[in-house]
């Protein structure tokens, strides 16, 4: 399992379907900037009963996911996925009492 720390950027519609072992499915995608130098974006997805784990969460939010890298090949390409299975608050300690 991977940590990755962000902002909360946007959350996409949540689609469904049915797979090819005709079982419902449901998957949610949301795009964090990552916090490094860069700002990259990810997309990464929830899928069924894990896409709760989003609802907290807001539009600006800092979070920590815990996900687990997933690629697969499909006529000679390979599609890369970022399954998000843990998220949290990044909270950070903004104690205004503190003296130095």
């Amino acid at each position: 399992m991977i940590t990755i720390n962000g902002k909360l950027l946007k959350k996409l519609d949540i689609t469904a379907g049915i797979s090819k072992l005709n079982r419902d499915w449901r998957q949610q995608l949301f795009i964090i900037e990552q916090d490094n130098d860069f700002k990259d974006e990810l997309c990464c997805s929830l899928f069924n009963d894990k896409i709760s784990l989003l609802e907290p969460y807001n539009e600006g939010d800092w979070i920590v996911l815990t996900v687990k890298l997933r690629s697969r090949e499909y006529n000679g390409k390979f599609y890369h996925d970022i399954i998000v299975v843990h998220i949290e608050s990044l909270i950070e300690d903004t104690n205004e009492d503190q003296i130095f």
